[in-house]
């Protein structure tokens, strides 16, 4: 599949899903399709300069699939500097979804995640500010 691919209907805030058989860009073992969450950012990019652009966005994931996610993906990713909350994807690895969680329970799970790493204390967060721990706006959310 080629993942440059800029035909696209999303925006920021949209809930898309990881298409099956989607593999972790940085282990390219473990499979998270069908893992989910809001797009935050969406960027544009020239690989070459005068060759077609990619699309890349980025994703915060949902409640449902922060407390599914498994275990050693959260320790692979704290070890290696990457933030598990997050992920980003090509085109043609996402698809619509419909919204599962509140804002509430996004922090619920953050928070319950956050203090089991410590992960707070790496990003030189005040984990009694719960709004730190989100990149999302209020209207996001259900």
């Amino acid at each position: 599949m080629s993942l440059i691919n800029n035909k696209h209907n999303f925006k920021i805030g949209d809930s898309v899903v990881a298409k099956s058989g989607v593999l972790d860009h940085h282990t390219d073992k473990i499979d998270i399709g069908g893992w989910q969450g809001r797009i935050r950012h969406i960027e544009e990019s020239h690989i070459i300069p005068g060759k077609p652009f990619y699309v890349y966005f980025y994703i915060e994931f949902d409640s449902i699939t922060l407390q599914q996610m498994p275990e050693n993906y959260i320790q692979y990713c704290i070890k290696h500097g990457f933030d598990f909350r997050f992920y980003g994807f090509y085109v043609p690895e996402i698809k619509a979804a419909m919204p599962r969680d509140t804002k509430a329970e996004l922090i619920a799970a953050r928070l319950k995640l956050d203090k089991k790493y410590n992960y707070a204390s790496i990003l030189d967060l005040d984990i009694d500010e719960p709004e730190q721990l989100l990149y999302m706006d209020e209207a996001d959310c259900n």
